[in-house]
């Protein structure tokens, strides 16, 4: 949806899967607390005075005029002559006119025309043809795109610009520093259920002082800043100031040498005559030239198709092979000219993302709490009912919106985390959560310790010698000693010249003299992302060895809460080296979770997006086995590779259960519906028929270990009570570590089962022990799930008449109006900031019959959640597939698409 009339393809999910087999058509859930639930989704409908059909007509033009306002002034001249201009015509505007399709769309059924007109010199052949006669009422695709234009232009009435697909209200802004938040709406016409409904939300414009012409003047008499200029113009987004509705537009590249005022455009005019006297824009004397390659035309009917002759320079260009600046030119896209004047600047750069305090003002800047954020997008609502521009807008199709859906919803009971003690006997403890639900963690012991036979490295400036050795390493061990993860004493090297090369001279030679160390901390004296990412691909991708870097300043540079980032550092490396410093027990034995994930970098050209697959590898579901792919955007995965990294995970899964997995629940993150209709078409089939393969029979002389209630403890609550047998095996545990030590063995040891902490234990509570929560498993059973996070709806709970997040654990589905899919929306973490934006599953799959019951899969994602190593609580997603975006994001930011080394997939989870 925009404001220059472009409709976008609106279709029902379920229509996109027809012809998909298999895809369970319904959801329902009826457990925990009733939670009344309100959404920023506004049902969009026909009147019963709505008009019983509608007609379309194709549009031709020739030759093509290309500016949409002349295109639309002509055809308003061949079908209404008498009725005056465009903006006046009262025949016109009972009509809606597509001009990004050539489409006009009207109540009336004799508008074909064939003729000839004449407009300023030009002669233009008009053919109307009535193309397509439209039921709105039992039409859904039509109606969509006639609401979709419509509720586009009831914005520009009310006097929004528009960006793309949001509309700006220029009038609301906060300035933050150098940059200007402009508020404004995003609006998103979408089916929900089967009912069409405009997802409403608040949107942003980031301004940044001053034009494209204030950042580049610098080079225009510095010939050596220009590279880097130009570097940097590949970072941003830039949008036209000269249009009524604001363009987004690519930079091809920068005509260093020529200038507006002198640029001839053709032999009539120069660049800075044209848009003076087409958009009354002044461009500046000296202004350079900038070559775009998607933008709004220029063409006026004043002008004989001036970019018809900068194109046939462009070409002349080519053909000699050179361009103005006597460099090769191998560009094909249709260009255009502009002033740099006429573009500005808008988003955030990397380098400003980096500073926390300004970060820290812009979202205190845009923050809006739910009641607030609810009142402003109601109210908005309310201007479309009582503005008699939008009224007549609506009124000419017969169109309402109605008020926001209300939806059912349920708070899922919390569950219970699992640690250990501090205690010498290191008792099994559950852990409880805050009203935010997050665990604390401060005096606990791993519950999963890892096995680290090799001694540690510890990479560091020699300037902060003294400190490392005295200040960090004393605190680090006291820490990682009362965690119960035992590990020789770090080895330590100092290097005086701090650099990518001398330290990787230094990992080398270390490596050489003394064997692959555990794991390496290297200590950061600054920020540098070069350097950083140089020695995560040599570590991750070459050697395979886990690391943890750290800035020197957050250990040395305070005097309080050291301890804390200690303790959280430590929790990391047990993570990294195979172990799981917490975790919520989901008793599923022989179930394997996989989540995928794929990030593309918008701020870059590259078509490549990068993929992770991570998969459960032991009855935790909090330690997973992880892989890298890349594939180009708009593709799949392939079906080789799929399958390639499910046989290693089986196998990887096989050897820590010492049972092969009877089950497989897939989580595929998606980026919208039509991703969605893509995987479930190419995708669901491959896993489907590996989990086929998998098998249900039990090793009968390797019994699943199962944690018993006399091993568990409430909170910190000490007892000398201990379980005789597990006593014993403690120590046989600690006498095996101690045996197997090797100088040469690097990280933990996740082939061998004697990294569980108590030999023949579980280390899942049985359900019993966790209020029911699943059963265990005990046929074969394929689920797959397409997750949505980045999608537009909002819940509100209404609580004593005020309006509030929906705490965390609350599913909502709309059971009144089934869609023949089974989906549902999950608010798994707190919200902090702003309004609670709940992920969206839609069950593809489900071959379990009754095992995986609704209820039961609800549960499931929820729990997930809560078992990512680095943060002792829920996050948003369940914990394979939060690992998998992290991996995905860090492979394509920090080690240009390198997969991670065969050492670092076997011998380490959580990699990065």
């Amino acid at each position: 949806m925009n404001g220059n009339g472009e409709s976008k393809s609106v279709i029902m999910l379920s229509e996109k899967l027809n012809g998909v087999d298999g895809i369970p058509n319904n959801f329902f859930v009826e457990s925990g607390q009733d939670i009344d639930l309100d959404t920023n989704i506004y049902k969009v409908s026909c009147t019963p005075d709505s008009p019983q059909k509608l007609y379309q007509y194709c549009v031709n033009i020739s030759p093509n005029p290309r500016n949409p306002q002349t295109s639309a002034s002509l055809i308003c001249s061949i079908l209404f002559p008498d009725g005056g201009p465009v903006h006046a015509n009262a025949e016109w505007n009972s009509l809606v006119y597509l001009d990004q399709q050539n489409l006009i769309i009207s109540t009336n059924d004799n508008l074909a025309k064939d003729s000839q007109i004449s407009e300023q010199g030009n002669a233009y052949q008009i053919k109307i043809t009535l193309t397509k006669e439209i039921s709105p009422i039992n039409d859904s695709s039509d109606l969509a795109q006639i609401a979709n234009t419509t509720i586009g232009l009831c914005f520009t009435a009310l006097g929004f610009s528009s960006l793309d697909d949001s509309f700006i209200n220029n009038t609301d802004y906060k300035d933050v520093d150098h940059l200007r938040l402009v508020g404004g709406y995003l609006p998103k016409l979408k089916y929900f259920s089967k009912d069409l409904c405009l997802y409403l939300d608040t949107a942003t414009r980031t301004d940044r002082k001053g034009t494209l012409y204030d950042f580049l003047i610098s080079g225009v008499s510095n010939v050596q800043r220009r590279s880097a200029l130009e570097e940097s113009l590949q970072k941003m987004t830039y949008v036209t100031r000269h249009l009524d509705h604001q363009k987004t537009v690519k930079i091809s590249r920068v005509r260093w040498n020529s200038k507006a005022s002198t640029e001839k455009l053709n032999s009539e005019c120069t660049v800075a005559d044209f848009f003076l006297s087409n958009y009354n824009f002044v461009a500046k004397p000296d202004d350079p030239i900038i070559e775009i390659s998607k933008a709004c035309p220029f063409t006026s009917s004043t002008s004989n198709s001036p970019r018809d002759d900068i194109n046939k320079d462009r070409e002349n260009d080519k053909e000699s092979g050179k361009n103005e600046n006597n460099e090769s030119s191998a560009n094909e896209e249709e260009i255009e000219l502009v002033p740099a004047s006429a573009l500005s600047q808008i988003g955030i750069t990397d380098t400003e993302r980096s500073d926390s305090r300004l970060m820290a003002s812009v979202r205190d800047s845009l923050f809006l709490n739910p009641a607030d954020r609810k009142q402003k997008l109601d109210s908005l609502i309310l201007s479309f009912k009582n503005d008699d521009n939008a009224i007549s807008l609506l009124n000419k199709f017969g169109l309402t919106i109605g008020n926001s859906v209300k939806l059912t919803g349920f708070v899922l009971d919390p569950p219970e985390m699992i640690a250990r003690s501090r205690s010498p006997q290191h008792q099994f403890m559950k852990l409880r959560s805050n009203d935010q639900m997050v665990f604390d963690v401060s005096n606990i012991a791993c519950a999963i310790p890892p096995r680290i036979n090799a001694p540690p490295l510890i990479i560091a400036p020699d300037h902060i010698t003294s400190q490392v050795k005295e200040q960090f390493l004393p605190r680090f061990m006291r820490i990682v000693n009362s965690i119960d993860m035992s590990m020789n004493y770090p080895e330590m090297r100092f290097i005086s010249t701090f650099t990518q090369g001398s330290l990787k001279n230094e990992i080398y030679e270390y490596i050489r003299k003394n064997g692959t160390p555990s794991f390496i901390i290297v200590f950061n004296n600054d920020k540098s992302l070069q350097k950083y990412d140089s020695l995560k691909q040599l570590l991750i991708s070459n050697l395979g060895i886990p690391s943890q870097f750290i800035l020197a300043d957050t250990i040395f540079g305070r005097r309080i809460g050291v301890d804390d980032i200690l303790l959280n550092i430590a929790f990391q490396i047990c993570a990294k080296t195979g172990g799981v410093p917490f975790y919520v027990p989901i008793p599923i034995q022989k179930t394997m979770v996989l989540g995928i994930a794929g990030y593309s970098n918008q701020t870059n050209s590259s078509d490549d997006v990068s993929y992770c697959l991570s998969a459960s590898i032991d009855n935790t579901c909090a330690r997973f086995y992880s892989d890298t792919l890349v594939a180009r955007k708009g593709e799949v995965l392939k079906e080789i590779d799929i399958l390639q990294f499910l046989k290693r995970a089986k196998k990887k899964f096989t050897e820590m259960v010492q049972n092969e997995p009877s089950g497989l629940i897939v989580y595929r993150l998606v980026d919208d519906e039509d991703e969605l209709a893509n995987v479930a078409i190419n995708e669901i089939q491959i896993y489907k028929q590996f989990a086929q393969t998998l098998k249900l029979e039990t090793k009968k002389n390797n019994p699943l270990p199962t944690v018993k209630s006399e091993n568990i403890q409430q909170n910190n609550e000490n007892t000398d009570k201990n379980d005789e047998k597990n006593n014993k095996n403690d120590e046989n545990e600690k006498n095996s570590n101690s045996s197997l030590e090797s100088e040469q063995n690097n990280g933990a040891d996740l082939n061998n089962n004697n990294t569980i902490p108590i030999n023949n234990t579980d280390n899942n509570i049985n359900a019993s022990e966790t209020n029911n929560i699943l059963d265990n498993l005990n046929k074969p059973s394929f689920v797959f799930f397409a997750v949505q996070k980045s999608q537009t709806v909002r819940l509100f709970a209404q609580n004593d008449e005020k309006i509030e997040n929906p705490p965390p654990g609350t599913i909502a589905f709309n059971s009144l109006s089934a869609n023949g899919l089974a989906d549902f929306y999950l608010v798994s973490n707190h919200t902090q900031y702003g309004t609670a934006m709940p992920v969206r599953y839609t069950i593809l799959a489900n071959s379990s019959g009754s095992i995986w019951t609704d209820e039961k899969l609800a549960k499931l994602t929820y729990y997930l959640s809560f078992n990512y190593a680095n943060f002792p609580g829920a996050m948003r997603l369940p914990a394979p597939l939060t690992a998998a975006i992290k991996i995905a994001t860090f492979s394509q930011q920090h080690m240009n698409f390198k997969p991670p080394s065969a050492t670092m997939i076997q011998k380490t989870v959580n990699f990065v």
